[in-house]
């Protein structure tokens, strides 16, 4: 086993979940200390680290860890389509917020393929503050009926940016903005470098895009219904 590979590989891990040393160790200062030795100095890693990592991680491949065989999350093929998201129903009030929050853009994801990306999102239009999805990187809202019942049209949803597709964990939901312009929301599933789109709508086929074709990937991670 090549350590400082995985050496590597845990720092990479702590980057993909935002997390440090210090919230990793949740205050306990020792823990801290000795993570910081053995992933960042010359000391081996120990079996108690790994243990520790794995306990916090229960998604992620051991065969990445150690080996660096892809993909680095668990791939969970027995998810069925359909599977609920988190959904929330909640007063515009409570949420809308111009001091705390994750921004929001006033830019649709189009449950379809007929939305062209050429919007001008380089300002959001007000952050949202709701804590259950606080982990988000931003806001948008949908629109379109293919990934209904599970998202509706104008529904409000947090999303986080994916920056590996190989970290794509099959029959989740995520947002995709195509080369061409177009930006779609489904069930995706990553195989020989092709994505497959399936809607929860089965009044709407599923559609094939090579990982060429992708620009960006983004994780949504909730829906809010507001009123």
């Amino acid at each position: 086993m090549d350590e400082e590979a995985v050496k590597q590989r845990v720092k990479e891990l702590f980057l993909y979940y935002k997390e440090t040393l210090n919230s990793f160790s949740k205050g306990d200062a020792a823990l801290q200390k000795r993570l910081s030795t053995q992933i960042n100095g010359e000391t081996r890693l120990s079996i108690q680290t790994f243990l520790s990592i794995i306990d916090r991680y229960k998604d992620v491949s051991l065969d990445w860890l150690l080996k660096g065989e892809e993909p680095m999350i668990k791939h969970h093929d027995s998810k069925p389509y359909g599977e609920s998201l988190p959904t929330y129903t909640v007063a515009a009030e409570d949420i809308v917020s111009y001091e705390k929050g994750k921004p929001y853009f006033d830019v649709p994801f189009k449950m379809g393929y007929d939305f062209p990306f050429n919007d001008n999102t380089s300002n959001p239009d007000y952050l949202i503050d709701f804590k259950p999805f606080n982990k988000c990187d931003f806001w948008c809202n949908c629109s379109g009926y293919s990934m209904y019942p599970t998202i509706a049209s104008g529904d409000f949803v947090a999303m986080q940016i994916v920056r590996d597709f190989h970290l794509i964990v099959n029959n989740e939901i995520y947002g995709f903005v195509l080369k061409n312009g177009l930006r779609t929301i489904k069930r995706a599933k990553l195989h020989n470098n092709v994505f497959t789109l399936t809607p929860d709508n089965k009044d709407y086929e599923p559609q094939e895009v090579p990982a060429d074709d992708v620009l960006c990937v983004y994780r949504v991670i909730g829906a809010v219904k507001v009123f």
